[in-house]
């Protein structure tokens, strides 16, 4: 069986063999490519009159490759379909224009610690350990999203300050990707009324029943993604969203990064501490999230007095911080107020 790198020269060789005679003097390209959380070996095949052409993870391929001809053959149709593949309703001002690209932007949210090497070659905003980058859509279809980084070469294109295109940014994404906030009872409540309903229930019983087991949960636990339920950590940043879940929950709220794809929410009522949250968090990363979907260990809080959103622990110390000083006022306090004894006394 061929090694990876024989795997590669073959396929970046023979491509032309699989591609329509128009693409017998197209530019075959072997290349790393840089993404989130990732890094691969990526070919892409580009004709004269082609502007942008596809970069298909060889890596991705190698992984499912048998050794046999047979999967070879069809790994090499496979990648000669992508490889014709261009994005349809791309407006190529996108790239050079920024009043056609902030329409089209979007943020993506991944581990600092794991993506650190972009950071020099990005616009990005970090908050606590998490890095926030942004995007622009190519194309958008029910089964995927074809989009591209916005690097530091862009940004000189655009002539836009990185407050700016994160603000138009946080904005766009809204409507590419809207926000999906519901409750873990919500995911299950089907089911639920499933088995209520198997059981003799009828749709408006069991629907009713399962409402009030979902009103009485004492510590109702969200879920929050976009619409597509794919890289939708990103949606906890967008206006206003951690405002409005405080607002349903009545409360505080810690935040755990399931994965890049979404965040789950927990009201902070004394229910749990940030540490206990942190070895759930950690056991799930270690044990049922794949390494490029993973976000980070961390448990975040937001303070809905405050507005302020920070690692769980930070906060618990700020806290402490504060209980601290009110009670050095409060000593201070009650030394001004502590009654002085009359001279006569002082003299006996």
């Amino acid at each position: 069986m061929m090694n990876f790198q024989d795997y590669v020269d073959t396929v970046k060789s023979r491509i032309k063999e699989y591609l329509p005679e128009e693409y017998a003097g197209a530019e075959v390209n072997v290349h790393e490519t840089r993404k989130l959380n990732e890094t691969y070996t990526a070919l892409s095949v580009r004709k004269e009159d082609q502007v942008i052409a596809s970069s298909i993870n060889l890596d991705a391929f190698f992984q499912n490759y048998d050794g046999s001809l047979a999967q070879l053959n069809r790994d090499m149709e496979r990648i000669a379909e992508l490889a014709q593949t261009q994005p349809g309703n791309l407006n190529m001002d996108v790239l050079t224009d920024y009043n056609e690209a902030k329409n089209h932007l979007f943020i993506r949210v991944s581990s600092l610690e794991q993506n650190k090497d972009l950071v020099d070659k990005v616009p990005h905003m970090i908050k606590e350990d998490l890095l926030i980058t942004y995007h622009i859509v190519a194309e958008l279809e029910e089964d995927g999203m074809a989009s591209s980084m916005v690097n530091n070469q862009m940004m000189e294109t655009y002539q836009v300050t990185e407050q700016q295109l994160h603000n138009d940014a946080l904005e766009s994404s809204k409507n590419i990707l809207p926000a999906s906030i519901s409750t873990m009872f919500d995911a299950v409540k089907p089911m639920i009324m499933e088995e209520m309903m198997e059981s003799g229930m009828t749709r408006d019983e069991a629907e009713m029943a399962a409402n009030q087991m979902s009103d009485e949960t004492e510590n109702p636990m969200m879920i929050v993604t976009n619409d597509r339920t794919v890289n939708g950590a990103g949606v906890i940043f967008y206006p206003n969203v951690m405002e409005t879940i405080s607002e349903r929950l009545g409360s505080d709220f810690f935040i755990l990064p399931s994965s890049v794809h979404e965040t789950i929410v927990l009201p902070d009522n004394g229910a749990y501490t940030f540490e206990d949250l942190k070895e759930m968090v950690q056991d799930v990363n270690s044990t049922q999230v794949m390494p490029e979907d993973k976000l980070t260990d961390e448990v975040y809080h937001f303070d809905s007095k405050e507005h302020v959103f920070e690692k769980a622990e930070t906060f618990a110390e700020r806290q402490k911080a504060k209980e601290k000083a009110a009670d050095q006022n409060l000593d201070a306090n009650k030394e001004l107020v502590k009654p002085k004894r009359r001279a006569a006394e002082m003299a006996m």
